[in-house]
């Protein structure tokens, strides 16, 4: 039995898939602001910018095959797609701002975190690197007493012989 063999999917009509096929352009636009609000937050390269938008034109290829897959036997069309695009512009201009009044304080709240804990774990790597060095002058230090002792020892047993 194939996914598309399920009983469930196999009554559903044209309409109610084209009401899926608004709600899967809704998810994509839904991983789209949240792409932005991660960028307005986090200072972006270009080279990063690039790779997240092919990343996210992946995943939205990916998705969107596997809702054709589902729906129409793997066959794409065109009412489909539109549904998609127009479930993603309805969803960017009725819910695009509400959106990012929920991500970007979730974003700035991570990137203050990480940024306190970044300048934290950098200060305790600075004590660890001086107690490092303290130690290593201290040892060194004491191979210096030990290779005078051991000249003072062989003066010793000279002078007693």
């Amino acid at each position: 039995m194939s996914l598309t063999e399920f009983p469930v999917v196999k009554n559903l009509d044209q309409t109610v898939w084209l009401a899926f096929a608004v709600v899967t352009g809704a998810v994509f636009c839904l991983v789209y602001e949240i792409l932005k609000a991660f960028r307005a937050e986090i200072p972006h390269k270009n080279i990063s910018v690039f790779f997240e938008d092919v990343l996210f034109f992946v995943f939205c290829g990916f998705g969107y095959f596997c809702f054709a897959l589902l729906s129409d036997n793997g066959m794409i069309k065109l009412y489909s797609l539109l549904a998609a695009f127009i479930g993603s512009v309805l969803t960017r201009l009725l819910l695009g701002k509400f959106f990012q009044k929920i991500f970007r304080p979730i974003f700035r709240a991570a990137r203050i975190i990480v940024s306190f804990l970044l300048e934290k774990s950098k200060a305790l790597t600075k004590k660890i690197r001086k107690t490092r060095e303290e130690i290593k002058r201290n040892l060194q230090k004491n191979d210096k007493n030990k290779k005078n002792r051991k000249k003072d020892l062989e003066k010793c047993k000279t002078n007693v012989v």
